[in-house]
């Protein structure tokens, strides 16, 4: 419990770091980050006297060298303990690493949700990004023109030919729509249609869109969809996350993301 609260506290301050560029970036430290941080480090405080003072009133000792080994860690001083608890993190990510490679996942996952971002604290897709105007998706509309601390668009993609921003939200509920197709094509047939006579319906007040509240409203009434979809991905899909990274991709960048995952393909 201890290491795990430890890693919450630097998975926040790397959190804060990543976001501190977006338009909102102050706010992530002093409202959002700062108390959880504190909460935190109250909850390693609280956890280091409860134990002083069962050992104290029970007069503890461990009959064994690893329940001795933890006890003395966990009766440091904090000046000692937290740096401690933060190397013993090590072993800990190398069994989430395990456990995401289990479920079909890469070990570096969790590095790249930071990473393969676009224009954030550690995003390396910047580049990727220039000059890209939205396409005519409706979802896609949402990601490129609401806030972006909100609606989090995190690389471009390519959709009949011209380039389109992407956000997790869109790609999710892409994914989930080819794995329809894939498994159960006429009730995709069937679902696309209808949707189909929604988008048109859209598509005859496209102009409310370019409101950046009004898309950050649309974004947020999608979510729960967006977690269905997600849920259904896991169950149903070996690799979802796979699915979910090679939507919108150009034929190229299909090719070449095929050509890492199976070697020998030119």
């Amino acid at each position: 419990i201890n290491i795990l609260l430890v890693l919450g506290v630097i998975l926040n301050v790397l959190y804060c770091i990543h976001f501190t560029t977006t338009e909102a970036g102050i706010l992530w430290w002093t409202v959002g980050n700062i108390p959880i941080i504190m909460l935190l480090l109250m909850a390693l405080a609280d956890n280091q006297k409860i134990l002083q003072e069962y050992i104290d009133e029970n007069e503890y000792s461990a009959d064994n060298f690893l329940g001795r080994t933890a006890t003395h860690i966990l009766r440091l001083e904090p000046i000692y303990k937290f740096p401690l608890l933060s190397f013993l993190l090590l072993p800990l990510l190398i069994l989430l690493s395990l456990f995401l490679l289990l479920f079909g996942q890469k070990p570096d996952s969790m590095i790249k949700a930071f990473t393969d971002t676009y224009k954030h604290g550690f995003s390396q897709l910047d580049y990727l990004c220039e000059n890209v105007d939205c396409g005519g998706h409706f979802l896609c509309s949402v990601g490129a023109n609401g806030h972006r601390h909100i609606v989090k668009p995190i690389r471009y993609g390519e959709r009949h030919g011209g380039k389109i921003i992407c956000n997790r939200q869109l790609l999710i509920s892409n994914a989930f729509e080819d794995l329809l197709q894939e498994n159960i094509p006429r009730l995709h047939t069937s679902i696309r249609r209808n949707y189909s006579k929604v988008g048109d319906a859209i598509h005859q007040h496209y102009g409310i869109f370019n409101n950046k509240y009004v898309s950050d409203t649309v974004y947020l009434l999608m979510k729960p969809a967006e977690w269905i979809f997600l849920l259904i991905l896991y169950t149903f899909d070996r690799k979802p996350e796979d699915r979910i990274a090679k939507q919108y991709l150009s034929r190229a960048d299909r090719l070449k993301l095929l050509s890492k995952e199976t070697p020998g393909i030119p």
